[in-house]
């Protein structure tokens, strides 16, 4: 597990890009890794002028050496990580397991920890609960993992009403249905706009 030191002096664990959790699906984010100093990722390189498709370099130490680059690219879900080792189509399944659970044991891949870390950035988003859990489904984080997530640090009666208060002017109907689309629980949207309006 690698571990930075805060501004506090105190260690904390470090999960790469971490600071932008979910921000983007674009493959072209491999490019950022040309700007940065990855010295100290154990097996980080760039892949691709050693992995010329001949059948000796079809083995885990090139899907582990790959793996641990896309992770220093870019942030990876485990869903990710293996749609990627899969797409560049040289690697079998066990041994791109094998890869996965190679950079698992650094802690460089860990969806619950992730997918937590991101909660506040998402209701950022001015996003509800079930909005931000369809989200993160969609980008591979499993149900069980889902259903375990702490939200009780968020206050989504707060983004609600933000988020009305973003749309005023709006007539009723629409604005229901922006509190609705974003997420919002029936006692949220009630607490944002008032009992005396709310059915």
């Amino acid at each position: 597990m690698r571990r930075k030191r805060d501004e506090s002096g105190c260690e904390e664990e470090y999960i790469p890009h971490a600071e932008r959790l979910f921000e983007t699906d674009d493959d072209g984010a491999i490019n950022a890794f040309k700007a940065q100093d990855v010295s100290d990722f154990p097996d980080a390189e760039e892949p691709f002028a050693k992995n010329d498709h001949n059948s000796d370099k079809k083995n885990s130490t090139s899907a582990r050496r790959y793996a641990m680059y896309l992770v220093s690219a870019t942030v990876c879900t485990e869903r990710k990580l293996i749609d990627k080792l899969r797409k560049k189509g040289i690697y079998s399944d066990l041994e791109i397991l094998d890869a996965l659970d190679y950079v698992k044991s650094f802690g460089y891949i860990n969806d619950r920890r992730l997918a937590q870390i991101s909660l506040p950035r998402l209701a950022e988003r001015l996003w509800g609960r079930s909005r931000i859990c369809l989200y993160l489904k969609s980008k591979g984080i499993s149900q069980d993992i889902i259903d375990s997530l702490d939200f009780s640090e968020i206050d989504f009666a707060g983004y609600c009403r933000r988020l009305a208060e973003k749309n005023a002017g709006k007539p009723y109907s629409k604005l229901m249905r922006t509190l609705i689309n974003a997420g919002y629980t029936r006692d949220e949207i009630r607490d944002a706009l008032g009992d005396g309006e709310y059915e």
